[in-house]
């Protein structure tokens, strides 16, 4: 059975409880993890989770992992997240509107990119492809694939094959990392200070442990083959790839986003999917609306879902690059709507 040890947050909220008690969560949580899910943990591998119910504030450690609460996780893709609240920020501070056009901004063909904006990339509307065309190219390493991508490259490798991307800019929202590429660069331009730099003065005093990913400072992990692997690195894409935080932080960032998540305009991808920046919209029971971010590199996955009507929440941190599943959801589900009413949940196959 796998090792699991709540820890009250006491800073937080000295001796409140969960709706459900401690040990009703922890008996609910060990049949999720033993009838949904098939998650084999390494050696010193597992997860942190961070639940939010109301006011209470609770962090469980799952699995064989070794690090406490403080450790610090690679972010992934949901870097994308603090770099669309950077620049909402900074857009604020230094008064520039959402339609300002990156050429306006940054280096490039005004002829190719000329009618992408700001808000264009927040809400990957650009029409621009996930990655850079020919990226492989430069990638000398498989197992950390934006080495080799500085901030210098993209932007003369955009400027490069700017008639490939006029001619096969797409209509509507089409998930990209190379718009949050752009927008890190736009911060560079807005404030005259680097990505990095950025977001350290922005968040630091709030979530310190907020950083572009320090190879020093990173809690291990292991990759998909089950080895511990090398954290990634982002010379150029640390807009969405590249920040490292601790749950502790998460969670205190989830519980503003709660207060603000439902201000401005939702796009819809399909029945069952919107996106309102920056987040990633799914339906829960009840007309409820779930908010959710994920990311993952070669040796960390993470994971925020809540739901703002509810004010309810959970951020989950695996030192593993294998991903984390449906675990997030089922989870929320349960500390939001109680024990699911399925036989296999009363001990029964």
């Amino acid at each position: 059975m796998d090792k699991f040890f709540p820890l009250i947050l006491y800073m937080l909220l000295p001796f409140s409880l969960l709706s459900q008690s401690q040990s009703n969560l922890f008996e609910e949580l060990q049949k999720v993890m033993h009838y949904e899910y098939d998650i084999e943990f390494e050696a010193k591998e597992g997860m942190w989770i961070g639940v939010i119910d109301e006011d209470s504030t609770f962090v469980f450690q799952i699995g064989n992992i070794e690090v406490d609460s403080l450790a610090i996780f690679q972010l992934g893709s949901l870097s994308k997240v603090f770099t669309h609240k950077l620049v909402s920020e900074l857009s604020k501070k230094y008064q520039v509107d959402g339609k300002t056009k990156i050429t306006e901004l940054i280096e490039l063909d005004s002829t190719a990119f000329k009618s992408i904006s700001i808000n264009d990339l927040l809400t990957h509307k650009s029409g621009l492809p996930k990655h850079p065309y020919f990226m492989g190219r430069l990638n000398k390493n498989p197992n950390n694939p934006y080495s080799e991508y500085p901030d210098e490259i993209l932007v003369s490798e955009l400027n490069s094959y700017s008639d490939r991307y006029a001619s096969q800019m797409k209509t509507g929202h089409h998930y990209s990392h190379l718009n949050s590429a752009l927008l890190g660069l736009s911060v560079q331009s807005i404030n005259s200070k680097d990505y990095c730099q950025s977001i350290e003065d922005t968040f630091g005093s709030t979530y310190a442990s907020l950083m572009c990913s320090d190879k020093a400072s990173l809690t291990y992990g292991y990759n998909s083959f089950g080895k511990i692997g090398e954290p990634w690195t982002f010379p150029g894409f640390a807009a969405s790839e590249g920040l490292s935080a601790n749950i502790i932080d998460l969670l205190s960032f989830v519980r503003y986003e709660m207060e603000t998540s439902q201000e401005g305009e939702s796009i819809e991808i399909n029945k069952n999917l919107k996106f309102q920046a920056p987040w990633y919209i799914t339906k829960g029971e009840k007309k409820d609306l779930i908010y959710n971010f994920s990311g993952r590199t070669d040796i960390h996955s993470s994971y925020i879902c809540f739901n703002p009507i509810r004010n309810t929440a959970v951020v989950l941190l695996r030192n593993s690059g294998k991903g984390i599943q449906g675990l997030p959801h089922s989870l929320l589900h349960l500390i939001t709507y109680g024990k699911k009413k399925n036989k296999k949940y009363n001990g029964k196959k």
